[in-house]
């Protein structure tokens, strides 16, 4: 087995892990037992990650006991563990060849590398869409011209009351998940959001009440190991794979005695197939309002298209000195920002200036309202009778104060126009406003 001749350099976790598996197939006399599904297959694994310290192998497997003595010195020699030219032990009674791993136990170990990704088959390829038009988008084009828009997901953008590129654009998230508190498994506090990024061990598939099919994994990572499960969402089976690394993302629980997350969000973060990576795995990911059928990473990948096709036609039509002195973000940053922000702050303040649109074209819309009917006209004037109405507050116990006088006074001057009168009389309990 051939080993690299590059300095060494801060020891990674995988070499750090390496380095454990080494001491422990030293003490085994080089059984290849140190670590489950042997040593060639975590190698292969974390092989990325151990270029510094090990080139590509010869299988290990294949070595005797005494080749593998001397491999595992000078490999230890590179991470700084032991010296290189340390004597190996004795070989092993027998033909020296390593006996086949025993199976791999449940929960695993979480001193041990997870199980190298299996390959997975060659997906059938769906016919691609034609190219996107010449003509740019515009934010009143329907939602079928973005390439990510297709049959099945067109009517359930609809029941959101997405129609229209515009409609994408100002459909924002409700909340944003902070991929910023990573936690380890040994560091997971019950009842708290929290992140995790651990290694895929197993997934599979169980049956609940009402034949309800449901995803479960167990990840690990080199504190420990926890369980996953994603109720009612099965085909999470058939997307994680032992050997993946994953974010996630949620309030892990005790259940009968042990933590474990429910439902939770996750990423995978080391997947090629990925080619949208950049919109799943930042550090403040958008959580959309969603409906049966959608999914988080669908809505976000279909919402990043329509920002970068139409987010330049967006203008800006409040004056700048107003923007300065309410100190506003552009609405082209915020739109921006209010989907992809960078930090808490950005978003609260991305959050202020679409509050401060709303309220705006609220007011404005109630004083256009309001002009248009006052100019309308067309009220009844309505005449009264000072005669009987001074009978009536003669009659009273009591004499009005000066407010109530006012009040009484502007209420009789709009009846008598022919202007529809609007207004609102305002007073403490018991200020006599009946």
């Amino acid at each position: 087995m051939a080993t690299t001749h590059s300095d060494h350099r801060d020891t990674p976790l995988a070499a750090q892990t390496l380095a454990k598996i080494l001491r422990l197939e030293r003490q085994g006399n080089f059984r290849n037992r140190a670590v489950v599904g042997g040593l060639d297959a975590f190698l292969r694994c974390w092989q990325a990650d151990l270029g510094p310290v090990v080139s590509a192998p010869v299988p290990y497997a294949d070595m005797d006991a005494e080749q593998r003595g001397k491999w595992v010195a000078d490999v230890l020699a590179r991470i700084g563990d032991a010296p290189p030219n340390a004597p190996p032990p004795k070989a092993p009674p027998g033909d020296g060849r390593a006996s086949r791993p025993p199976a791999q136990p449940k929960p695993p170990d979480p001193s041990q590398p997870p199980p190298r990704a299996q390959p997975k088959p060659a997906r059938k390829r769906q016919p691609r869409r034609d190219p996107a038009p010449a003509v740019p988008l515009r934010l009143d084009d329907d939602i079928s011209r973005l390439r990510s828009v297709g049959a099945r997901v067109k009517p359930r953008l609809e029941r959101l009351g997405i129609q229209t590129v515009r409609d994408l654009i100002y459909h924002f998230p409700h909340r944003h998940d902070d991929f910023t508190n990573i936690r380890t498994i040994a560091e997971l506090v019950p009842g708290e959001p929290q992140s995790l990024i651990a290694a895929v061990w197993e997934v599979t598939e169980s049956v609940g009440r009402g034949k309800t099919k449901s995803a479960q994994a167990v990840l690990s990572d080199h504190t420990g190991n926890i369980r996953v499960i994603w109720f009612n969402q099965s085909y999470i089976k058939n997307i994680l794979k032992p050997g993946m690394r994953v974010i996630i993302r949620g309030e892990p629980k005790v259940y009968l005695g042990r933590l474990s997350f429910q439902s939770p969000d996750y990423e995978i973060i080391d997947s090629r197939e990925d080619d949208d990576r950049g919109v799943h795995q930042e550090k403040l990911q958008p959580v959309y309002p969603l409906t049966d059928g959608l999914y988080q990473r669908t809505i976000r990948r279909i919402v990043k298209e329509a920002l970068d096709a139409a987010l330049a036609k967006v203008r800006e039509y409040l004056p700048a000195d107003i923007l300065r002195m309410h100190d506003l973000m552009p609405l082209r940053d915020a739109i921006s920002r209010m989907h992809h922000p960078e930090s808490a702050e950005q978003a609260e303040a991305a959050r202020r200036r679409l509050a401060f649109d709303e309220l705006l074209m609220l007011q404005l819309t109630v004083a256009r309202r309001r002009a248009q009917w006052q100019e309308s006209g067309g009220a009844i004037p309505l005449r009264s009778d000072d005669g009987l109405l001074d009978g009536f507050l003669g009659r009273l116990p009591y004499s009005l104060t000066a407010a109530q006088s006012g009040a009484l006074s502007e209420i009789l001057g709009d009846m008598r126009r022919e202007i529809p009168m609007g207004r609102l009389l305002q007073g403490d309990v018991g200020s006599g406003k009946t």
